[in-house]
């Protein structure tokens, strides 16, 4: 029995060396509160430690600094009296964007909850990231949004009744149903109610809304870059909905946002796919693509932008970065960069790598100075 405290007593120093080390870097306010938990010595709050601190970097480069301040300026921009700022968000490079969900410590022994979330961020073989990717940013900070339940509870409360009302519209339906055509029925509403209730279906699409609303024609440009060149736009899985039928819920969405300039592109693309619907899986694809549902769902994520206040990108933002641009002002907003880059980009393709590379020097550096002040 006495084996665990001796591992857990000589487990403790070695932590508090690497806190040390981690209050010089990025990441100093979470070593500060590490430093705060450990205190306690322990001993699950001690493992939970020693678990995060094997997934943060020993070493800090310019990739790091700028990825971290772009999530915490987009953080920041995002929280009101509804959504507090966390920083408690940290960035890692694997070879996707994703959003990992925070391991939450919580021991009422001591009285204490934390909470660490990543953001999987693409790794480059060069220090210079891609900034027209970075659309895919508000996308994964959007699932850190729902992952606080109130959040999920504005946009799943006012949804969830559309789909009660198609189920009940189909039992109805299906009342004079016997032997097949009933087992048939009753696949269909289990299939609804699986993929638009009790799946991530309805968050996907939420959150394509939300890097929308935040990031206008960027998010466009990203998304169709990301998809146009997909083999099976049709393909239904439980954690995302297929391609096409989320290329359908942006569509209507950039629509009600005012973006139809820059929509002619991917409606072609979504013209193409149309071709060519495998007819095995027809059927099922129409009866899961309900155009009413998919509507009410992105209707219900405008709400909750709205009501979130979620800062929404407008087309007299775009002539204000334009005119930036051209006097060459500095940036001081992560969505800001993220805009910008997709409109040198857009108006002069020949010029953007090399404004790429000197913005990202230009800020990196500037990031860097200010996080060792």
């Amino acid at each position: 029995m006495a084996r665990r405290p001796r591992r857990l007593k000589n487990k403790h120093p070695q932590l508090q060396e690497r806190m040390e080390k981690l209050l010089n870097s990025p990441l100093h306010e979470l070593a500060s509160e590490l430093k705060q938990l450990t205190k306690f010595k322990h001993e699950q709050i001690i493992e939970y430690v020693s678990k995060l601190l094997e997934r943060l970097p020993e070493e800090f480069d310019r990739r790091f600094y700028f990825d971290a301040w772009m999530i915490q300026s987009i953080v920041q921009s995002w929280s009101n009296d509804l959504t507090p700022n966390s920083r408690m968000i940290i960035p890692t490079h694997y070879n996707e964007w994703g959003y990992e969900p925070p391991s939450i410590l919580t021991n009422p022994t001591v009285n204490t909850s934390f909470a660490v979330s990543f953001i999987h961020i693409p790794s480059e073989v060069t220090e210079i990231p891609s900034l027209l990717d970075y659309p895919w940013l508000c996308h994964e900070l959007g699932h850190h949004l729902f992952s606080m339940p109130k959040h999920k509870q504005m946009l799943f409360d006012k949804f969830h009744s559309h789909v009660e009302e198609l189920i009940s519209k189909l039992k109805i339906m299906s009342i004079s149903d016997h032997g097949l055509a009933k087992i048939r029925s009753q696949a269909t509403i289990d299939e609804i109610n699986t993929k638009w209730r009790d799946s991530k279906w309805v968050e996907e699409l939420a959150i394509d809304v939300i890097a929308l609303w935040t990031c206008g024609p960027a998010y466009l440009a990203a998304f169709q870059d990301e998809h146009e060149q997909v083999e099976d736009p049709f393909i239904i899985e439980l954690t995302h909905p297929p391609v096409e039928l989320r290329t359908y819920a942006l569509l209507h969405a950039a629509r009600k946002l005012g973006w139809h300039k820059y929509l002619k592109e991917l409606e072609q693309i979504q013209k193409d796919w149309y071709r060519r619907v495998p007819s095995s899986i027809g059927n099922q694809y129409r009866l899961l693509h309900n155009h009413e549902l998919v509507t009410q769902c992105v209707d219900a994520a405008l709400a909750y932008c709205k009501s979130s206040r979620i800062p929404r990108l407008k087309l007299e933002d775009l002539n204000k970065m334009r005119l930036n641009l051209q006097r060459e002002n500095d940036f001081s907003e992560g969505i800001e960069l993220i805009v910008a880059a997709w409109l040198v980009y857009h108006e002069n393709e020949e010029c953007y790598d090399d404004w790429e590379e000197q913005t990202f020097n230009k800020l990196a550096d500037e990031i860097m100075r200010n996080s060792v002040k």
